[in-house]
């Protein structure tokens, strides 16, 4: 009987020792919920270094054009940018709209900042090798080979 009466007087104070925090000791915590988030730096942060030229200019998309598939390229002087395609036949459009720089490689570009009526959270890079005469028409490559042919067909309204 002794070895359990010193296990009841030894389990007060064992059961005494985690349950409360001493005074003046710092508040827990917020729950991961409430605290802010820190910004994050986009997926591709590599800098582009302009080279000072520019395109100014409507462009329409003249290869490779599926018969259902129309597009409009404008660029502006001053560095801004839309796209707008109608695809199936006139059944559905498809517009962006951002920024864009001719580097010092002479790439072209893209930071798609608008889709549609939403605005993107982080601007979507989309670069292209850029050849051809921009007076006259353009042509654009990805980077995995796809090619898009642009014909001038007018001068750029003013920037807003």
């Amino acid at each position: 009987m002794g070895g359990r009466l010193s296990f009841l007087l030894v389990l007060p104070l064992v059961a005494g020792c985690g349950g409360s925090e001493p005074a003046g000791a710092p508040a827990p915590e917020p729950p991961i919920a409430s605290v802010p988030l820190a910004p994050q730096t986009p997926a591709d942060s590599d800098e582009v270094e302009s080279s000072g030229r520019s395109l100014a200019g409507v462009y329409v998309l003249r290869a490779p054009s599926p018969p259902d598939v129309a597009a409009t390229w404008t660029f502006t002087a001053d560095g801004a940018f839309s796209r707008s395609r109608t695809l199936d036949r006139g059944r559905g459009e498809r517009r962006d709209a951002g920024t864009y720089v001719v580097d010092t490689s002479g790439r072209l570009v893209l930071f798609v900042e608008q889709r549609g009526d939403a605005r993107l959270a982080w601007a979507e890079r989309m670069t292209f090798a850029l050849g051809g005469d921009p007076a006259t028409g353009i042509t654009l490559t990805t980077l995995d080979g796809r090619a898009e042919t642009l014909v001038r067909t007018a001068t750029p309204p003013p920037s807003e």
